[in-house]
């Protein structure tokens, strides 16, 4: 309810990048805090298989890459302990499954970009869940995926039913551009995946939706969306 205070007259931390996409996990399990954040793909040009052949196809010189980092967070929010670890990058060879749709923006000409941020956090039995968003915000092939993992500091494995929430325009419908998003969980269990998108209709600006999301008995995330239609929601 506020009011809210400046902790302190200086960052967190700051490193020598600039990072975009910051967000909080409180972990029960061993009551400590964790920071996650993206550093944003300006100046960060990366060498890979994919960035090769989009420049032997005469695409872009040279891409750029966003990566998602995690560290441990003092629970006061004093600083953070040791040093961030790198937990989720674009795939750097062409035969990886996640290749294709996370280079959409790049191979359909969108931005000499590939990105991995907006990353969000949930834990569900003893895996950690992180989901994230590949691609340019501003583009129609913005997509999300996710990554498990039994620890919140990694290694993440992508999973194999990547992106769980992409554009419908090509079968038929009138989303695209959809990612960022986060989980609300209500009484009952059931979760939302919030995340914001972009009308076919309207594409120059942003819409906020929201679709049920589960996680099945074998560990296996999916959206139900995108929807435009009225949902019925129970919350007891």
């Amino acid at each position: 309810a506020g009011p809210f205070k400046d902790l302190m007259n200086r960052p967190i931390f700051n490193p020598e990048y600039p990072i975009i996409d910051a967000n909080v996990y409180f972990d029960d399990e061993n009551n400590r805090c964790y920071l996650y954040y993206s550093r944003c793909c300006y100046k960060h040009s990366v060498e890979s298989e994919i960035a090769d052949s989009l420049r032997k196809a005469g695409l872009y010189n040279e891409i750029e890459e966003s990566w998602v980092y995690g560290v441990e967070l003092k629970t006061d929010f004093s600083d953070i302990i040791g040093e961030p670890q790198l937990l989720l990058a674009p795939p750097t060879k062409l035969n990886d499954v996640q290749a294709e749709w996370e280079s959409r923006s790049a191979t359909q000409g969108e931005a000499n970009r590939r990105w991995t941020e907006g990353s969000y956090l949930i834990k569900e039995g003893d895996t950690y869940y992180m989901m994230y968003s590949a691609n340019c915000y501003q583009g129609k092939n913005y997509a999300v995926g996710y990554a498990t993992s039994k620890s919140p500091l990694g290694p993440f494995q992508k999973a194999a039913n990547n992106p769980v929430l992409q554009e419908n325009v090509s079968q038929g419908g009138t989303v695209m551009g959809t990612g960022h998003n986060m989980i609300i969980t209500l009484p009952n269990g059931q979760r939302y995946c919030v995340y914001h998108g972009r009308m076919s209709d309207n594409p120059t600006e942003r819409v906020v939706l929201m679709d049920k999301m589960n996680i099945s008995e074998e560990g296996i995330l999916t959206v139900e969306g995108p929807t435009t239609e009225s949902q019925e929601i129970c919350i007891k």
